[in-house]
């Protein structure tokens, strides 16, 4: 495909909004887990007034207990995972963009004959990793993603954590015959939407490996997404 308009991301610009964004009432509205993964973020980009503002606030909240009434020794470890892959699919998603112009207006633009056709914000709409409705819920321990859609073609990298573990996996959703391994995302996650935009079955494929994941996923983007202009010196 070709593409004649320019990604309108700037990361730097993107940054300097985030840092002013986070407000205390806006951060005190989310889950614990989130503002330990703000503030981990935060502390990677330099953002120190947001990191502190996400310690302030964590320490106002009750103490995790389990049903002993013992406090919990193992949500350090399990946090420390979660934030690295956060931190990985950030960082990840952050170079695609560089690279592609992963943008809903461009995505719109090329899926004209698609009725009803919406397009996915690549990351969250503040630049971070986008959280999963089933985490949200609870059907999922940790569900955090970024995403593309194009045409009849949705594609989603997540890195989740079922509840009958504590080793983050590395989800890949994709059509039938994009994925080398692919399993109907109804086996895999029963709970999940597992109809795509064209109402055929969602198909999906685990990894354990964060690179080995993000290997099939930028061969996806770079199938199906038309790539950023270089700039001319």
């Amino acid at each position: 495909m070709k593409n004649d308009t320019k990604t309108n991301i700037s990361p730097k610009n993107t940054l300097a909004i985030q840092a002013s964004a986070w407000t205390f009432d806006r951060i005190k509205q989310m889950s614990r887990d989130d503002i330990s993964n703000l503030s981990h973020n935060a502390t990677i980009r330099g953002q120190i007034e947001v990191a502190e503002l996400c310690q302030s606030i964590l320490k106002t909240l009750p103490t995790i207990k389990n049903i002993k009434g013992k406090k919990s020794t193992s949500t350090s470890a399990e946090n420390e995972s979660e934030n690295l892959a956060v931190e990985f699919l950030e960082k990840f998603g952050r170079e695609l963009i560089e690279l592609y112009d992963l943008s809903e207006k461009t995505a719109r633009k090329l899926s004209p004959n698609i009725p009803k056709f919406t397009p996915h914000k690549f990351m969250g709409k503040d630049g971070f990793v986008k959280t999963g409705g089933k985490g949200k819920k609870g059907a999922l321990k940790f569900d955090k993603y970024i995403s593309y859609r194009i045409q009849n073609e949705t594609l989603v990298f997540s890195a989740v954590k079922p509840k009958e573990t504590s080793d983050i996996l590395y989800e890949i959703q994709a059509s039938l015959g994009d994925l080398p391994a692919p399993k109907k995302l109804s086996e895999l996650r029963p709970d999940a939407n597992v109809l795509g935009i064209d109402r055929e079955p969602r198909y999906a494929q685990y990894f354990s490996d964060f690179d080995e994941a993000a290997n099939l996923f930028k061969l996806l983007i770079d199938k199906f997404a038309p790539k950023t202009p270089r700039v001319s010196n």
